[in-house]
């Protein structure tokens, strides 16, 4: 899943909780969902290991798609 619906199913708590253990803040995690960054390769994968793997390292990568 991409950063988006990682906040939407687990919650803000549960992301600053990734995000700190990633070496990011939730402020981050938040553009990151809503493409307004794109993280390093090396954020995406400590995301990834962060998350247990909830999170795609592809789709982490990939702008996240905004509504219409």
């Amino acid at each position: 899943m991409n950063a988006k619906e990682f906040l939407e199913r687990f919650g803000r708590e549960e992301a600053e909780r990734v995000a700190a253990l990633s070496g990011t803040n939730y402020a981050y995690f938040s553009q990151l969902a809503y493409g307004h960054r794109r993280p390093s390769v090396d954020l995406a994968e400590r995301l990834v290991a962060a998350s247990d793997g909830r999170l795609d390292f592809t789709k982490l990568l990939l702008k996240a798609e905004t509504a219409a």
